[in-house]
């Protein structure tokens, strides 16, 4: 340091130091994740790890955990299996350096979640896995994971029994460049404790409402296990309120077969009215169809859905 200069001067360039040896400390150990720290206190980042990207979602969100590999369906491409998840997701994107091999780049996430008791829920690797481009694009929406097909590894993890509920999507790929990548989905789920008054409050409110909560298959069959609190909500709502006459239409995500999607949509809402009116007696629900005819963003991740409707 140069005494002979102004003590302002001296000053900035020490705390210009000071960055510099902090960012040179940071890329040694490894970017330190704020979002991964709270929810695992005792990991530690891979030395050299640079942190991409970090986002936080809403605390209720829709997340669609993998758990096969990607098919096209109705000319989207979405996994064979998945699990809807609600509640809070945590994107981590990490680029690590092509010294170290992909191996050992992947085996040191996936053997701290193996530590914690995680158990493994998929597992694909290579080109078992599918195209690599889909799942950087359409499944995680990261460009930065555009890499080799044969390099890519993908494991969909849960927490133990017992603890806090928590699902991890690990996916790794190497890039053009050699270098690494990996991301990591974290998703902690909402409470699942629904109450039915402010579900239907919409209803009253504007005359209708959507229930994403309640779950089709893909071919249009009622999902009981994944609509469970969401049935069991409505069932407490309507076992209040037996008087109330309601229009449940079925609706598909945009399809150019209108005819069959309109009669696949109708044995949608009519499954749900079959199931509703086999729970509670004297309750006031029929079921129509629109089909892909009045789509709506809001459940455009879903191939069948149910709004409700108020009659007078």
């Amino acid at each position: 340091m140069n005494y002979d200069r102004p003590v302002e001067k001296n000053l900035r360039d020490f705390g210009a130091l000071i960055v510099r040896t902090l960012c040179l400390y940071c890329i040694f150990i490894g970017t330190v994740s704020a979002q991964l720290k709270q929810h695992f206190p005792d990991f530690v980042e891979f030395q050299g790890s640079v942190l991409l990207s970090e986002k936080k979602g809403l605390p209720q969100e829709e997340y669609r955990l993998p758990l096969g590999t990607l098919k096209k369906t109705n000319g989207r491409i979405e996994p064979k299996k998945q699990q809807i998840l609600q509640g809070q997701v945590h994107h981590l994107t990490y680029e690590i350096g092509r010294d170290h091999t992909p191996e050992t780049v992947f085996n040191y996430y996936y053997a701290y979640f193996k530590a914690q008791k995680f158990s493994v829920l998929f597992e694909c690797a290579s080109l078992k896995c599918g195209s690599n481009s889909d799942w950087a694009n359409k499944i995680f929406g990261q460009r930065e994971l555009n890499g080799f097909d044969g390099s890519q590894h993908y494991v969909a993890l849960r927490s133990p029994a017992g603890g806090a509920e928590r699902y991890v999507a690990l996916y790794f790929v190497q890039g053009g460049n050699k270098k690494n990548f990996i991301h990591l989905d974290l998703i902690v789920p909402a409470d699942k404790t629904i109450n039915d008054t402010d579900m239907f409050a919409p209803l009253l409110d504007k005359g209708f409402t959507w229930l994403p909560g309640i779950r089709f298959s893909d071919t249009g069959i009622l999902d009981l296990q994944a609509s469970q609190n969401d049935l069991n909500a409505v069932i407490v709502w309507l076992q209040k309120n037996p008087d109330r006459r309601i229009a449940v239409v079925g609706h598909t995500h945009p399809r150019p077969d209108v005819d069959a999607a309109l009669v696949e949509s109708k044995k949608a809402a009519e499954q749900l009215v079959d199931y509703i009116t086999k729970q509670v007696n004297g309750v006031n629900l029929t079921a129509y169809s629109v089909g892909p005819l009045a789509p709506s963003g809001a459940t455009k991740n879903q191939s069948f859905y149910v709004q409700w409707i108020l009659l007078p």
